[in-house]
């Protein structure tokens, strides 16, 4: 979020017409549309991978492992 936070905080506060923000919001997703359609990456991740990984991560936190 760092290189939209301005824009972002800008919003929040009210600095900008919501014809500015749809618009923005429109572009973005069309980014995402985009990269959608050529993504190499799988439709679901790999449950066991990720559970395996964040029990090893906790058991090594557990045990003051970590740096």
């Amino acid at each position: 979020m760092d290189e939209h936070r301005d824009e972002l905080l800008s919003i929040k506060s009210g600095q900008r017409k919501w014809e500015e923000v749809n618009q923005w919001r429109m572009d973005l997703q069309r980014k995402f549309d985009q990269a959608f359609q050529t993504t190499t990456l799988p439709e679901s991740p790999n449950y066991d991978v990720a559970n395996n990984f964040l029990s090893d991560a906790r058991l090594a936190a557990l045990e003051n492992k970590l740096p």
